[in-house]
């Protein structure tokens, strides 16, 4: 299985919130590379193109105000984009990422999410006619409202 990771996922000062806290992705990833089988990749942040196909110009110029997390927030979406191709491939993928995107709509995002990360890879696949819907599990506590819209 691969693990699409970047170690930019490490930094927790991009925001004050729960998804940021440092030790989160430590803990995380301590436990697969112990594992020993995985392998590991790094993402290519997303280009513009496919945050588009999910969230408006208005939305992607307002994140643009903080550097560091919209940085992190296009690889993230890269991230998920890899996992998204290589599971099309056959292969089972686990995108270790954040931040987290389930509560990111269109033109609004909330709950430390920025963009929403699985639609935007799921519309990609679409777009390049891979797939023609998918079923989305989030196991979170709470909706994801970004994702169901």
């Amino acid at each position: 299985m691969k693990i699409i990771f970047h170690k930019m996922f490490y930094n927790s000062d991009y925001a004050d919130d729960g998804a940021s806290v440092p030790g989160r992705m430590e803990s995380i990833m301590d436990k697969l590379t112990a594992n020993g089988k995985y392998v590991f990749i790094e993402p290519q942040p997303a280009s513009i193109e496919d945050i588009l196909r999910c969230h408006s110009a208005e939305m992607i110029e307002k994140e643009k105000n903080n550097e560091k997390r919209y940085e992190m927030a296009l690889l993230s979406a890269g991230g998920a984009i890899m996992a998204s191709e290589s599971c099309i491939d056959g292969e089972p993928s686990f995108a270790c990422i954040r931040p987290p995107g389930h509560h990111a709509s269109r033109d609004t995002n909330w709950g430390y999410c920025v963009f929403c990360n699985m639609a935007i890879a799921l519309l990609r696949l679409r777009e390049q006619g891979l797939i023609k819907s998918a079923f989305i599990l989030d196991f979170d506590a709470h909706t994801g409202d970004g994702t169901k819209n």
